[in-house]
């Protein structure tokens, strides 16, 4: 066993809790500066770390229970890097597609005035 019930709680409440706080920001980051343009790099490279994480946890905890680690161990990461990778890979395109509106307005209003 990798580590006590009571770790995998609290283990479980503090990535709850991180991924939490990481989509609060990422989604006023996202909302604020998206449809101005700004800050584009800086976003894409929250939304790859936050993807590379849940990858990362969901490869741990499916490696703990293929290793038949109990269910305390291995539950707390497959459910962070589920949540992780089902909710930042799809954004990632919406992010994408929010930049470029706000790139195609600059363009057009360059040729306005």
């Amino acid at each position: 066993m990798w580590f006590s019930e009571s770790a995998g709680h609290a283990l479980g409440a503090w990535l709850g809790a991180g991924a939490g706080l990481a989509g609060g920001v990422m989604g006023c980051m996202v909302g604020r500066f998206a449809p101005r343009g700004k800050l584009k790099r800086p976003v894409l490279f929250l939304l790859a770390v936050l993807v590379t994480m849940g990858a990362v946890g969901l490869g741990v905890g499916l490696y703990a229970l293929l290793a038949g680690q109990p269910f305390h161990v291995w539950y707390p990461f497959v459910l962070i890097g589920v949540i992780l990778t089902g909710v930042y890979v799809p954004l990632r395109r919406v992010v994408k597609v929010a930049y470029g509106r706000a790139e195609l307005q600059k363009l057009a209003l360059k040729d306005l005035g």
